[in-house]
């Protein structure tokens, strides 16, 4: 894990920060025309991560002048989520994270849900291309809108020390 949200200089402390990630493939059999494939994913992350709920309490309470994320004593925090994902023609995964920890390492989005289709290349002599639409909407939780609505910056505005 990176020792700042987003940074480039990673943390090599394995005990106090690393990441986990795992994933399961089932391939089911749902019809003689084709395969498919359904991911069952999740992470893990644990790292110097602050609270969102800490940072507006702190900033509520006068003790800061804005929320402010960075601003906590060096502590391990853990931030998870899961997600799901399946493709045949027609593809959709869903994704979820717990949203009380600071966004550290991939990006400000709590939940996301995707739906769309594509077709293959075939039809160019390029069987690797794929093209069609999605739909895609991010979301983030309370914790975090409240965090941004006092004035706080995100992990693209911070800077590192």
């Amino acid at each position: 894990m990176p020792k700042v949200a987003d940074g480039a200089d990673l943390d090599w402390n394995l005990r106090r920060a690393r990441a986990e990630n795992y994933e399961l493939e089932l391939r089911p059999k749902v019809s003689r025309a084709g395969a498919t494939a359904i991911r069952l994913l999740s992470f893990v992350n644990h790292a110097n991560m602050g609270v969102y709920r800490d940072a507006v309490n702190n900033f509520i309470t006068g003790k800061t002048a804005r929320p402010e994320i960075t601003n906590h004593p060096v502590q391990t925090t853990v931030k998870y989520g899961f997600g799901v994902s399946h493709s045949l023609r027609l593809f959709g995964r869903f994704g979820w994270n717990e949203g009380q920890h600071e966004s550290y390492a991939y990006t400000e989005v709590d939940q996301t849900i995707q739906v769309g289709s594509d077709h293959t290349g075939d039809a160019w002599k390029r069987k690797l291309d794929k093209v069609g639409p999605v739909f895609v909407s991010n979301a983030i939780k309370a914790d975090h809108q409240r965090y941004l609505a006092r004035g706080a910056g995100d992990f693209c505005s911070a800077t590192e020390p």
